[in-house]
């Protein structure tokens, strides 16, 4: 694929205004950096976070992404350390960050870590990103990246300005895949397989004889939310995450941070979930995030007994179609890039694992405890 650097895409994605406002920081203001450690004056960055947020067209960069992922740790009390990167009065970069929870050495490691999903920085230009990864070697602590998301150029540049401060560790890890929706469905149809169109007519097929299916798309109001999850969590509980303990009705902190996303983007209508019925019965669910012209899966499920009838598949293909008559113009997979995604056209990005040991006794600890997992996934594989 063809990957763009900050500013390019920056200027691409964004408004006439926004533009302008690019065009204005060319002026190259003295950069300003300030450590934000209370959940108050993040609380009061919401704004400014979304302005610059929105340059990077994905729901799981804004402010309520990441003040969901604070409250559903509140408990914990998170020790937050957010550098912020100011030009003037405009913010133009930042790195959600917070002190691990997780037993073992103390790092910083981005807010929503426990998801799961790709972690991202935000910036509005390369100099801003420069600025930021000086700002995050300035701290002094030892930083992890399980999933760092950033397109190749802006996540190289980064590492190496990581580098000049600190040794580190910088590879590329999993591939996330998401669907460049297209003017004409139909003609999106026909670029899959024949194969797979054969099966998806085949299953669905014997959706009909057993009743037939129905998908049915929520946009819940914020005290609708609450029901909704309830019934897709049935849904997800019935197949191996509720054996594994990963379902919502297993997983406590995952299962609250989902409510109050859900409850978060709903108040801007930007909340859907999606249920696949079988007759008179809930067969999956998938809840999804909008922003702007994106859709990002958050979560999905199926019930097993319905395994034969491929409902997984089914509904994905047609939450796409109701995607497209939405006018939505890309849709991100959660997690990572899995084989039953290639039942539709998509495309693939990098994410990688990223670490920074300035010098320390934490960033020891940390260097042993990342290398002592290393060796234990190796002997894993033999």
């Amino acid at each position: 694929m063809t990957y763009h650097s900050a500013m390019d895409r920056a200027t691409v994605g964004a408004g006439a205004a926004t533009r302008r406002r690019l065009v204005e920081g060319a002026l190259r203001l003295p950069f300003r950096t300030e450590i934000v450690r209370s959940r108050s004056r993040f609380s009061e960055l919401a704004p400014d976070w979304d302005a610059l947020a929105s340059l990077h067209e994905t729901p799981l960069a804004l402010h309520g992404w990441y003040e969901a992922a604070l409250e559903a740790q509140s408990d914990s009390n998170p020790d937050l350390c957010i550098p912020l990167i100011w030009r003037g009065n405009r913010l133009v970069a930042a790195a959600p960050l917070m002190h691990s929870l997780e037993a073992g050495p103390c790092r910083l490691v981005p807010i929503d870590a426990f998801t799961g999903e790709p972690d991202r920085i935000i910036y509005c230009d390369a100099d801003a990103l420069l600025a930021l990864a000086d700002a995050c070697a300035e701290l002094g602590e030892p930083l992890l990246f399980r999933r760092f998301a950033a397109p190749q150029a802006d996540a190289i540049g980064f590492a190496k300005r990581l580098r000049r401060h600190a040794p580190g560790m910088f590879r590329e890890l999993h591939r996330a895949s998401f669907v460049a929706m297209p003017d004409d469905f139909d003609a999106f149809e026909a670029s899959m397989s024949k194969s797979r169109r054969k099966t998806i007519r085949r299953k669905q097929k014997l959706m009909d004889e057993a009743g037939g299916c129905e998908l049915s798309v929520f946009c819940p109001a914020e005290e609708e939310v609450a029901p909704l999850l309830e019934r897709f969590a049935r849904i997800e509980d019935a197949s191996w995450k509720g054996r594994a303990g990963t379902s919502l009705l297993g997983d406590p902190l995952m299962a609250k941070f989902v409510l109050q996303v859900a409850r978060t983007f709903a108040r801007t209508g930007d909340t859907f979930v999606t249920i696949l019925k079988i007759g008179e019965e809930d067969a999956a669910g998938r809840v999804v995030l909008q922003h702007g012209k994106s859709w990002c899966g958050i979560k999905v499920g199926f019930d097993e007994q319905f395994a034969r009838f491929a409902p997984g598949i089914i509904q994905m293909h047609e939450t796409l179609r109701h995607a497209h008559e939405r006018g939505i113009r890309n849709y991100r997979f959660l997690g990572v890039s899995e084989d039953w995604q290639n039942y539709w056209p998509h495309e693939r990005r990098s994410d990688y694992r990223l670490a920074a040991y300035p010098v320390s006794f934490a960033s020891c600890r940390a260097l042993l405890d990342d290398a002592k997992t290393a060796v234990g996934s190796l002997l894993r594989r033999f």
